[in-house]
């Protein structure tokens, strides 16, 4: 479940993001990532709050950064729970795949009968998909991971050459630093914080693979998105 955040904590959070010393000033090391316990697994129940207008606007954004960066490519979405994404994304891609570790999340999933998508039960720590992927999503996964950024090099292999990778993490303190690591490893495509009146907030980062001599075109993805501020609310 994402926090909900005072105005104060909100402030101090967008700053935390953007200045990686405020980032660990603020980080719980004691905290430094959650775990979906196995009995709360095949109860789909816990899932469908994901459905909730409140979670709305980062799927949307999601959604699209994937059209503007992948457009017609192929999507891999780690941590797919029971399809929400793939309803937006399928449709557009060449190819949707998503997996997690639900078994009762991906049965609802199959039952979307999504054209181009298919569903795979797996646990994101060693699977290992066919083929190489325009884009991969990690969509309030990696704060789940035991150990996330090990995850996310592996999963840097199943890219395609300029494939894109996307995250969203939740305003957990413990992800701060996450986020902050994450943006020195990668070339940062561009970046969104989405706020709603609830209180809740998330960072969604488009990334690439570093290459040397690149220049990251800061401008890309942000163009067809409603608005160029990038910190944007909604609720």
């Amino acid at each position: 479940m994402i926090p909900r955040l005072s105005s104060l904590k909100l402030c101090l959070y967008v700053l935390a993001v953007r200045h990686r010393r405020l980032a660990s000033l603020l980080v719980n090391h004691r905290l430094n990532s959650l775990r979906v316990p196995d009995n709360d697994l095949g109860d789909f129940r816990r899932w469908r709050r994901l459905e909730g207008l409140d979670e709305l606007a980062r799927y949307a954004v999601v959604a699209s950064y994937l059209k503007r960066l992948a457009p017609g490519g192929s999507v891999l979405d780690v941590g797919c729970a029971h399809g929400i994404l793939a309803r937006e994304v399928a449709p557009h891609a060449a190819r949707y795949l998503g997996i997690d570790r639900d078994a009762s999340s991906i049965s609802v999933a199959r039952q979307s009968n999504l054209e181009r998508a298919e569903f795979e039960v797996a646990d994101a720590h060693d699977y290992v998909p066919e083929g190489r992927f325009d884009a991969i999503v990690f969509n309030e996964v990696l704060y789940y991971l035991r150990e996330p950024l090990q995850v996310l090099q592996r999963y840097a292999d199943f890219l395609t050459f300029d494939g894109v990778l996307i995250l969203s993490n939740g305003a957990f303190r413990r992800v701060l630093e996450l986020i902050q690591i994450v943006r020195g490893k990668w070339d940062l495509v561009d970046q969104t914080m989405v706020v709603n009146d609830a209180g809740m907030m998330w960072t969604v980062q488009a990334l690439r693979r570093k290459r040397p001599g690149t220049v990251t075109d800061r401008s890309v993805g942000t163009a067809n998105l409603p608005g160029r501020s990038r910190e944007r609310s909604a609720g």
